[in-house]
């Protein structure tokens, strides 16, 4: 596999050590995709359930299935980040674009989400080769700190209450 600067890098363990603080970061956004189509799959549920029961029409029916296919995107695309698919990559860069329009919070993530994904190490991350990398050094793991936590449960807050402000428009 070849470095950032195109020299060949024989030892799996080196790459991965390398690239780990990245790949922690790609699967981060995976787990906050995940969550955000849960979220969504939530809210799809209580506020299409109460259209269907309370107000029996065929309309809400049809837009609860929609809620639930839309719900599965994000859901799906943030497995297949936390996975280090390369086919995840094009609908994780739409959530996150889209994303965006949510100023200022869904613009400092999605900005932040699309470098880390768009950059040299992120389309490395996403590589078949690194992913047989990783299969071959399955202790390597990074250690989330504290700060990072409390960082990806505000995120998740946050992305909570940007998706219920979102239902109630």
């Amino acid at each position: 596999m070849a470095d950032d600067d195109g020299s060949e890098s024989a030892d799996p363990l080196e790459v991965r050590r390398e690239h780990l603080e990245h790949e922690t970061a790609v699967r981060a956004l995976g787990w906050l995709l995940c969550t955000g189509g849960i979220l969504i799959f939530a809210l799809t549920v209580i506020i299409g359930l109460e259209g269907v029961i309370l107000h029996s029409s065929p309309g809400a029916t049809f837009k609860l299935l929609i809620g639930f296919a839309g719900a599965s995107l994000p859901y799906v695309t943030g497995v297949g980040l936390r996975r280090l698919e390369s086919w995840a990559l094009p609908s994780a860069i739409l959530f996150l674009f889209v994303g965006m329009l949510l100023v200022p919070i869904g613009t400092l993530l999605g900005g932040y989400g699309i470098g880390v994904l768009c950059c040299p190490r992120g389309h490395r991350i996403l590589s078949g080769e690194y992913r047989e990398i990783v299969a071959r050094t399955p202790g390597v793991k990074w250690r989330v700190g504290t700060t990072l936590k409390r960082v990806l449960v505000i995120a998740l807050l946050l992305e909570a209450a940007m998706i219920a402000w979102l239902s109630r428009q």
